[in-house]
């Protein structure tokens, strides 16, 4: 499985430098930049990418939670670094993370989105696995087998050989070595930026990505790439973190009729909207 990753990236790699892109220069830098919308910012530049700082009080992350960011948070991995840090917790066991994932046990796609029963019984019958938002183009299948990439190349990237069945980073069931693999990731995280900073590539490599969601000209910026970094950030109360944001990954509310989950039927408009806004909204 390692050696077919490597393979893949390298591929990806190689296909990128014969058509002459480079992956890493492909963010415009607005870190300093005075801007009233993200929208202004993503006009100004043919970059792919842009680099913006943000209030952490306008960030949602954890996947289909939506938990908000910031100090005040109840989200399970920003209050797992907290009790880390003042309270001395410093067993997985004992942590509130073991606590989320012995309690958040989703057996279907609409159990994780928060939806009681959709109208579309595919979503109540696939596992959470299979959780596609409603804006996005993926089918409910080949989201399973994406995500089941997508857990197993992260592990591997932090030197586990945990599989798939071995459960998510966003809700349980998960082994006790998945576990605290997680546990890990945010105590090293938190513990590392604590003692050397938070750095930001300004060429757009590795930085924490989200995508913008907007709803009558206000936004939300809902993390896809760097949960543990922003579980830490939170902690070290910061008021501001810089996101890469990219260009085309704009959900606004107003155009439910035209995502695509709710287009081939998956969703309901208004199952579509209630996702939306609890996101958007963020959960203390």
């Amino acid at each position: 499985m390692k050696k077919v990753i490597f393979k893949i990236k390298r591929e990806i790699l190689l296909a990128t430098n014969k058509f002459g892109f480079d992956l890493i220069r492909l963010s415009e830098n607005y870190i300093n930049e005075e801007w009233h919308s993200p929208i202004e910012l993503l006009y100004k530049t043919n970059k792919p990418m842009v680099l913006v700082k943000v209030p952490i009080a306008d960030i949602r992350f954890m996947a289909a939670h939506g938990f908000k960011a910031g100090k005040e948070s109840n989200a399970p991995f920003i209050t797992t670094i907290r009790k880390y840090a003042n309270d001395g917790i410093k067993d997985y066991s004992e942590s509130t993370l073991s606590h989320f994932y012995s309690s958040f046990q989703p057996k279907s796609v609409s159990e994780y989105l928060f939806l009681e029963k959709t109208e579309n019984n595919i979503l109540n019958s696939l596992p959470a696995s299979g959780m596609a938002y409603p804006w996005s183009n993926l089918e409910p299948l080949d989201r399973i087998r994406q995500r089941t990439l997508e857990i197993e190349i992260d592990n591997i990237e932090h030197k586990s050989k945990i599989r798939i069945d071995g459960g998510d980073s966003f809700y349980g069931p998960v082994s006790l070595e998945k576990g605290e693999l997680e546990y890990n990731r945010l105590i090293n995280v938190y513990n590392s930026i604590k003692d050397n900073g938070f750095n930001v590539d300004i060429k757009g490599k590795n930085n924490i990505a989200a995508i913008v969601l907007e709803s009558n000209g206000t936004y939300s910026y809902f993390i896809n790439y760097g949960q543990h970094r922003v579980a830490a950030l939170s902690n070290l109360d910061h008021e501001h973190i810089i996101l890469q944001i990219q260009k085309g990954l704009i959900v606004r509310r107003s155009e439910v009729t035209f995502w695509p989950g709710v287009i081939k039927g998956y969703f309901t408009k208004s199952e579509a909207l209630k996702v939306f806004d609890r996101i958007f909204t963020g959960r203390e």
